[in-house]
This record gives C-alpha cells, sequence and structure tokens, in this order.
C-alpha cells in the first residue's frame, strides 16, 4: 500500500490520528484516556482502505483495498503518553501507519492510523462492511464496561498512565 515515507522516526512526530471504528465513538476515548477529548473530531476519510468485521468481535479492521474509502475522524489533542495508551490498546493486530486523509474540505494531510496485520487477514469477515452506528446501537455499552473499562484499569495497574 501507498504508506508515507519518510526519513527518520517519522512516528516521532506528533501528527491527528484518523479513528474509523470504536475509537471514532467519544465515550470509548473518553474512558480509555481518563479525560473528555478537549476539542472536536472533524471528520476525514481515507481512501484506497476498506473496514471489516473481526470474527467474534465488535471491533474492526482496516486494510489497504483499492478504489474504497473508509470514512471516520480525526483526534488531534493526543498527548505523546496518550498515543503510547493508543498503541497498547490496539496491541498487536494494528500497526501504527502514516497515511494521508482527506477532511470534509478536501484538504489532504498526513495522520496516523491502526491497520491490520496482513498476517491476521484470515480473521477478517471481508465480504462485510463494519458499521459504527450498529456498534453504537447494539455493542457500545457492552464493549465499554468489558473492553475499555479493564483495559483502562489495566494501564493504570502498569503504571502506564493515572
Amino acid at each position: 500500500m501507498n504508506y508515507l515515507k519518510h526519513e527518520g522516526k517519522d512516528t516521532q512526530i506528533m501528527r491527528p490520528v484518523f479513528v474509523y471504528g470504536t475509537l471514532s465513538s467519544p465515550q470509548v476515548v473518553e474512558t480509555l484516556l481518563g479525560r473528555p477529548q478537549s476539542v472536536e473530531c472533524p471528520s476525514a476519510s481515507l481512501d484506497d482502505h476498506s473496514r471489516h468485521p473481526v470474527k467474534g468481535f465488535v471491533f474492526p479492521a482496516t486494510i489497504p483495498n483499492p478504489q474504497k474509502q473508509v470514512n471516520g475522524f480525526l483526534i488531534e489533542d493526543l498527548s505523546p503518553k496518550e498515543l503510547e495508551l493508543f498503541d497498547w490498546f490496539e496491541g498487536d493486530e494494528y500497526s501504527r501507519k502514516v497515511v494521508e486523509v482527506r477532511t470534509k474540505n478536501e484538504e489532504s494531510l498526513e495522520a496516523f492510523a491502526y491497520i491490520w496485520n496482513p498476517d491476521l487477514m484470515h480473521m477478517l469477515l471481508l465480504d462485510q462492511e463494519w458499521s459504527f452506528e450498529k456498534f453504537c446501537k447494539e455493542n457500545e455499552e457492552w464493549y465499554l464496561k468489558n473492553t475499555v473499562r479493564p483495559c483502562r484499569e489495566e494501564m493504570v495497574s502498569l503504571g502506564l498512565t493515572k
């Protein structure tokens, strides 16, 4: 895929984070970070990618897919420490990549996005699109209680955050 190539440690430069799944929920982000989001998250899209359910889970994966587009939001107010928390939360199933996204005003900008590990493609329901609306309606409360809050508690107990 056409991920942006940079010299040096491009993942050390702070950028907005393009979120397209469970992290699109303000409640999920606020619970994970232990603070409210300080700014509204503008909408954006990631071209040449698609978003699919992960078998047996309520969260999605985004993968390279020409001619497709994933809609999401930009979180612009993360600290470097909070970005590390996102990395920990996303786990080994995803890699944080520098991508080019388009804002609703058609402006292109660089952002981080968590892209699904290609070695785990067998875990995806590739014939289906993941629905944020369905997640919010059917799974968000369960996910907050059974995934996000326990992750937050574990991050605190490990000293990753306060």
